[in-house]
C-alpha cells in the first residue's frame, strides 16, 4: 500500500488544539499505516537521534545547542503520553506503576492493532491521527536535512509575533518543503537559553509568516554532532560554494517576508558576491 501523502486537513487537525476525534480518525487502514510507520522512525530515532548533542554555528557567529532526549519524544511525535499513562489497560495488564512517557510510546508502537482497538474503546479520543502523521514526518524531514545543514533558524521572539504563541521556544529550525503543497515548512522548536536545553516541538506549517514575520533570521554554518563517549566528534561545514547558494535560497525563500538575515562580516561577503554574481547574469543575458 503506498503511503498517504500529508494532506492539508491533516495540517489543520494537527495543529489545532481542539481538533475534532472523529473527524481526525483515518479509518483503521490508514490508522494502522500511521502507526506502522511511527513506530519504524521511532527505531530510526533511537538509534540515530535521541541522545545526540548538536551544536550549531550560525552565520550570525552564534552558538546554538540541540539534543534530542527521550522523555521529549512522544510529544515530539504527536503522542500525548499523559493519556497514554492514565489508561487502565496499560496499567492493569502490564503492571507498570509508573509508566514514563517515552515507555508509553514504545507501548503504542509494541502492537498497533491492540493499541487501535484501545483507541475506540476510548471512543476515538486517546490518539490524534492526524498529529502523529504530521508530527512524524515533519521530524523525519528534520533528521533527513539536519546534518545537510539545509535548514534555516528563526531566532523566534515571541514579543515580536503579532499573534501571539504559548511556545517557550526561543529558536525554531525551519526546512522547507521539497514537493508538497499543503504544507511550507517543517519547524522544530528549541528552547535555549543558559537555565534549560531541550526540543519542545515538531511540527509542519502551511503558513511560515508568523513565525518570521518580523524576527532576525540565519544559516548554518557548521555543526558538531556528539553521540557518546566511543564515537569521534563529527564536524561538518558548508564549503564557500555551498554557503553561497544557502544565502540565495534563504534570501529568495524569505523574499516575502519581512526578516532580517543575521549575518558577521564573512556571510555578509559571501551574500553580496551572490548578488553581485546575478546582477553579471542579467546584464549577460541581455
Amino acid at each position: 500500500m503506498a503511503k498517504k501523502h500529508i494532506t492539508k486537513d491533516d495540517v489543520y487537525y494537527s495543529n489545532n488544539s481542539n481538533w475534532n476525534k472523529d473527524v481526525n480518525y483515518p479509518g483503521d487502514e490508514n490508522a494502522l499505516e500511521i502507526l506502522n510507520n511511527l513506530k519504524i522512525q521511532l527505531k530510526n530515532y533511537k538509534d540515530n537521534l535521541i541522545d545526540n548533542k548538536y551544536v550549531i554555528e550560525t552565520s550570525g557567529g552564534e552558538k546554538i545547542n540541540i539534543q534530542f532526549v527521550k522523555k521529549n519524544m512522544p510529544y515530539l511525535l504527536g503522542v500525548d503520553a499523559n493519556k497514554i499513562k492514565e489508561t487502565n489497560f496499560f496499567q492493569e495488564n502490564l503492571k507498570i506503576e509508573k509508566l514514563h512517557a517515552y515507555k508509553a510510546l514504545e507501548l503504542i508502537t509494541e502492537d498497533v492493532e491492540s493499541s487501535i482497538k484501545i483507541n475506540k474503546n476510548f471512543n476515538l479520543n486517546l490518539l490524534n491521527f492526524s498529529r502523529i502523521k504530521t508530527r512524524t514526518e515533519a521530524l523525519n524531514n528534520i533528521s533527513k536535512k539536519l546534518e545537510k545543514l539545509d535548514f534555516i533558524i528563526i531566532d523566534h521572539n515571541n514579543d515580536k509575533r503579532k499573534n501571539g504563541t504559548q511556545l517557550k521556544s526561543n529558536k525554531m529550525i525551519a526546512i522547507p518543503s521539497d514537493n508538497n503543497l499543503n504544507y511550507e515548512f517543517s519547524l522544530l522548536g528549541i528552547v535555549d537559553n543558559e537555565d534549560e536545553n531541550y526540543t519542545e516541538t515538531a511540527f509542519l506549517t502551511s503558513n511560515i509568516n508568523g513565525m518570521v514575520e518580523d524576527q532576525v533570521v540565519s544559516l548554518p554554518m557548521e555543526l558538531t554532532i556528539e553521540k557518546d563517549i566511543y564515537t569521534p566528534v563529527k564536524t561538518l561545514s558548508l564549503t564557500k560554494p555551498a554557503m553561497k547558494k544557502r544565502l540565495k535560497e534563504c534570501r529568495d525563500t524569505l523574499s516575502n517576508y519581512n526578516v532580517h538575515i543575521d549575518t558577521t562580516e564573512m556571510t555578509m561577503r559571501l551574500l553580496e558576491d551572490c548578488m553581485g554574481e546575478e546582477e553579471n547574469e542579467k546584464r549577460k543575458s541581455k
